[in-house]
């Protein structure tokens, strides 16, 4: 596999999960935006101190609005250092409501045909039940974020938005399949 192969789609379908199975087939580097952003966050001069701070003043949920920019600039330097790898990326950082960062973001994956979103079901009402399904155990786990709040309108927002279509070169629904078969199928697509 001599490009990146690029996960795109919305939080709790399981990008991290078939990133590393992608990882693993490819022998590229599996690079995950969720842990690299801090790195680029800080550069940007909004460090985890700072997200911190700001979630604890304003809640999670207008800290994810406010936080955009950085996410747009996120994805910029990742693929200024990194050439090749498995990239997934975060729910939000493949969807944007300012169009100005969503054509930054645009930009950054026009060289690249791998650009994969994935999702549960081609029918959003379900792709949305079912992603609050998955996402239960990930709210138990940071209750102190108060997730039953906002989940499900970060959730709703990522299948409706329609950056993901716009930024995808190919779409692949999980929903029956096992992550190995998954896997399966975003490589038979990109031969």
């Amino acid at each position: 596999m001599q490009e990146p192969i690029i996960l795109i789609g919305p939080m709790n379908v399981g990008k991290s999960t078939i990133g590393k199975l992608l990882s693993e087939a490819t022998c590229l580097p599996q690079l995950s935006l969720d842990e690299l952003r801090w790195k680029y966050y800080e550069e940007a001069g909004f460090g985890k101190e700072k997200v911190d701070l700001y979630i604890e003043e304003h809640g999670f949920l207008n800290t994810f609005w406010y936080w955009k920019k950085y996410e747009a600039y996120t994805v910029e330097r990742t693929f200024e250092d990194y050439q090749y790898g498995v990239f997934d990326l975060g729910g939000g950082h493949s969807v944007y409501e300012d169009p100005v960062l969503f054509n930054r973001v645009s930009q950054c994956f026009k060289p690249f045909d791998n650009v994969v979103l994935i999702l549960p079901s081609e029918d959003k009402k379900e792709s949305i039940e079912i992603l609050l399904d998955q996402g239960r155990e990930k709210a138990e786990k940071c209750k102190h974020l108060k997730p039953e709040y906002w989940m499900p309108i970060l959730i709703e927002h990522f299948v409706n938005h329609p950056s993901n279509q716009l930024l995808a070169k190919h779409i692949v629904y999980t929903k029956g399949k096992t992550p190995m078969m998954t896997r399966d199928e975003i490589l038979e697509r990109l031969r």
